[in-house]
């Protein structure tokens, strides 16, 4: 079966409002939006996130940046939003059957298989749907910073590559990025063309 996967495309990004930091640097208040789906982050590959701060004079944060806009004062800290729902996970089983023995073929099978629509428009909108929930929850103004709502490209990868920072839970990093000494230097685990339901752009600008 064939899996569409969704790019927001460059001419419908959004750039969010803009904040500025302790230390004088300006960053976006939230990941960049999606101009075609109501309540909808923007879901770009890292080419194209890159292309889209460049038109807006920005750059995708770096490693140091995202580390202040976790620890900035009155920051809006999100519970990171992971798929499939329980409910996405009970009609896989319905559909595929119970979870086969861990750390046999059958069972990497079918969990590629689960995981295989983290892409799909459809991923996108109910991922966003349960962010935006919490950010009425939190009656955001629109303006004050928030993290987590998703996890991040991350300044500085090579031609070709991608590096993903944020989603950080009780100290911990889901997505821990690449420390300055390394950008560059180390290709990151993920190729140019990464996108999915939990990826999303934030841009910095020179400090004021």
């Amino acid at each position: 079966m064939k899996i569409d996967q969704y790019e927001t495309p460059l001419e419908k990004m959004i750039m969010p409002p803009r904040v500025t930091l302790p230390s004088g640097k300006i960053v976006t208040a939230c990941s960049a939006l999606d101009a075609d789906r109501v309540d909808g982050f923007a879901h770009p590959s890292y080419s194209r996130a890159i292309e889209f701060g460049k038109l807006h004079g920005a750059r995708l944060v770096s490693y140091e940046t995202i580390d202040e806009m976790y620890n900035a004062p009155g920051v809006i800290e999100l519970t990171p939003v992971t798929l499939p729902t329980p409910v996405q996970y009970s009609e896989h089983c319905r559909s595929f059957g119970p979870p086969p023995k861990r750390g046999t073929d059958a069972y990497r099978n079918w969990a590629a298989r689960l995981m295989s629509p983290m892409a799909t428009r459809e991923w996108c909108d109910v991922g966003d749907a349960l962010i935006y929930h919490q950010i009425r929850a939190h009656s955001w103004d629109g303006k004050s910073l928030i993290v987590n709502d998703l996890k991040w490209h991350q300044f500085g990868a090579p031609p070709g590559r991608c590096y993903l920072r944020g989603w950080r839970i009780r100290g911990r990093w889901i997505q821990a990025g690449v420390p300055p000494a390394q950008i560059g230097k180390v290709p990151g685990p993920h190729g140019d063309w990464q996108h999915d339901y939990g990826t999303g752009a934030r841009y910095e600008w020179p400090e004021a």
